[in-house]
């Protein structure tokens, strides 16, 4: 059989490989992938849409049908396609079920529970025709089964992952004159509630919103920034420092039902810090260890103040719970672990 992994946008591969040697950056799990399988890569090269693409586009796969239906006259039954996400994946799962010869198809899920995507869903079968339909939020997983009908045998966990290697423990390089808070991200942040937990309190607080592989979503912000508020983008050496300075790292959440905040929470793990995450649905699975993470309720900056207090009172604590976080990571997330499970999945589909 022949794997390919489908991509919705062009990333420079060749540039990431040689940042990650350099030590610059963390490497790219897709290109793991591709690697492990011997993979082709594909990605858009402005293949054209028909006004009925456009139509379609309304409800999922925006500007990506020519290249969908591009991709799926030229696969078979002997190739296994894996796609990363929806927005091309529900498309190209579309396209490929009307054809006699059609390739064994791998979809990745992130966010399907959203209006005109549950629509689609629901109204056109065709959507529904992948193979296996993987996510890192078993709310997804079960929103496909529980909502839209299909079968729990066509869907599998894969938890997230961060190359282990990059975020790593390591020495709190230059002085900090007063506890240090961290916190990243745009998708379903609630910074809000983190500025009134940490009101008064003696620390310093940094946050950086860059997210090479999302995009902002419905976050929320104070009126005004606390001055003992720092925001901008970290190159990636400075973030993986900037977790390795941390005395907490701090995931505030909005309510959601997708896996927003893991990212952040895996990269402190893998770091050795203490996590407090707020307890939402999107994250059921990755919140039962109680030794490395301390949770809250979300909206609710009086738990929140206290969840970190607690921590910044008991540096032993600190140490202890950042020390299972970094055991966890390294067995649970690593980029290598993750791979493995996807590519165990699609060579199984291609059996």
């Amino acid at each position: 059989m022949r794997h390919h992994v489908v991509l919705s946008r062009f990333i420079d591969f060749p540039a990431i490989e040689e940042g990650a040697r350099r030590g610059l950056r963390p490497r790219h799990s897709l290109k793991q992938l591709a690697d492990r399988l011997n993979a082709t890569i594909h990605w858009p090269t402005g293949q054209k849409n028909t006004v009925t693409d456009r139509l379609r586009s309304q409800f999922i796969g925006a500007g990506l049908w020519g290249y969908a239906r591009d991709l799926a006259a030229r696969f078979s039954s002997e190739d296994v396609v894996y796609c990363p996400d929806e927005q091309i994946g529900l498309p190209l799962a579309s396209l490929c079920s009307r054809r006699e010869s059609r390739p064994k198809l791998v979809v990745m899920v992130h966010n399907v529970d959203r209006p005109r995507t549950r629509a689609a869903l629901r109204l056109c079968p065709s959507f529904r025709s992948a193979d296996v339909f993987v996510s890192v939020s078993n709310r997804q997983l079960n929103f496909l089964s529980d909502s839209i009908g299909i079968e729990r045998s066509r869907t599998r966990f894969v938890p997230d992952q961060t190359d282990v290697r990059f975020f790593r423990p390591g020495p709190q390089d230059g002085a900090k004159t007063r506890p240090l808070l961290v916190s990243a991200g745009l998708e379903k942040r609630d910074y809000q509630v983190l500025a009134e937990a940490v009101s008064g309190l003696d620390v310093d607080v940094s946050l950086t919103g860059f997210s090479a592989d999302s995009a902002p979503g419905g976050s929320r912000f104070p009126q005004a920034w606390p001055a003992n508020f720092t925001r901008r983008r970290y190159e990636w050496t400075e973030l993986a420092d900037l977790y390795r300075k941390a005395d907490v790292v701090v995931v505030t959440l909005l309510p959601n039902r997708y896996a927003a905040g893991i990212t952040t929470m895996v990269e402190g793990m893998a770091s050795a810090r203490p996590i407090v995450v707020t307890r939402t649905e999107g994250l059921q699975g990755y919140l039962d260890d109680g030794d490395a993470l301390t949770l809250v309720a979300p909206e609710d900056p009086a738990a929140l103040r206290r969840a970190i207090l607690d921590l910044l009172e008991s540096p032993e604590t600190r140490e202890a719970r950042g020390r299972r976080a970094a055991e966890i990571a390294a067995k649970r997330y690593a980029s290598e672990t993750h791979v493995e499970t996807l590519a165990a999945i699609l060579e199984g589909v291609g059996r």
